[in-house]
């Protein structure tokens, strides 16, 4: 009788062991997706103030040498074709402006779905048995979601970079055609383009550095966290069944 208790206790200590490792499992899965989610949450928000500061700074600078253009003109007609040229490519770049804060925007939403895509396989792979635990194709279809949506991202900035360049380019060639009859005119503005245009490359070639260089590494780093511990469970599941 005294036996058969210590083997009666003996199981319900394996069984409690069992419970407090099961408890412990999904407790650190949990702690796990949350780690993840905050990893992505933050993503959006950096995008914007990246972008915000970016595209403030390029406004300020090309205002700023503006400016000092017009500050350079002797002739009274080229400073009032050059400050007639500048508003007109303001007002151009301000239209470009608002399509590059829709994209931001955009941007901010898409990041915002790629985390959910992959916190939400995280939740169920924590908890999934069987094939819905070994599949392999959800979690390679992720990356590839996250890759297409990069190229998408590098596309639109090649895309406004362009209509930044565009413009440039109209303001430029209708300033120049209402001065036709005045060479010196002409050449002020052929010049002061000249100037603003080297500025636009060095805004464009920010823009694409702001993009590659900062934010997809923040969205790697994000994926493979999230991926580390999505194979963790591929893994897991996959030896279980061997």
């Amino acid at each position: 009788m005294a036996r058969l208790a210590v083997v009666v206790a003996f199981a319900a200590a394996v069984c409690l062991a069992h419970v407090e490792g099961q408890q412990k499992k999904k407790t650190d899965y949990t702690a796990i997706v949350k780690k993840v989610q905050a990893s992505g949450a933050a993503l959006p928000g950096k995008f914007a103030s990246q972008w915000t500061k970016v595209l403030a700074g390029q406004r300020t600078r090309v205002l700023a040498l503006q400016r000092s253009l017009l500050k350079k003109q002797s002739s009274a007609q080229s400073r009032t074709a050059l400050t007639n040229a500048f508003s007109q490519l303001n007002k151009s770049l301000a239209k470009v402006d608002v399509q590059v804060d829709k994209y931001n925007k955009q941007q901010g939403q898409e990041a915002k779905q790629l985390v959910q895509q992959y916190v939400s396989l995280l939740q169920q792979r924590a908890k999934a048995t069987g094939a819905a635990a070994t599949a392999e194709g959800p979690v390679q279809q992720l990356r590839k979601n996250k890759m297409a949506l990069l190229r998408q991202w590098e596309n639109r900035v090649v895309e406004v970079n362009s209509k930044y360049r565009a413009a440039y380019r109209a303001s430029l060639g209708a300033a120049a055609k209402a001065s036709a009859s005045n060479k010196t005119v002409r050449q002020a503005l052929r010049a002061a383009f000249t100037t603003l245009l080297a500025e636009a490359v060095d805004d464009q070639e920010e823009n694409i550095t702001t993009l590659s260089a900062k934010q997809f590494p923040q969205v790697e780093e994000f994926a493979l966290l999230a991926g580390k511990n999505l194979l963790e469970l591929l893994v897991a599941a996959q030896g279980s069944l061997l």
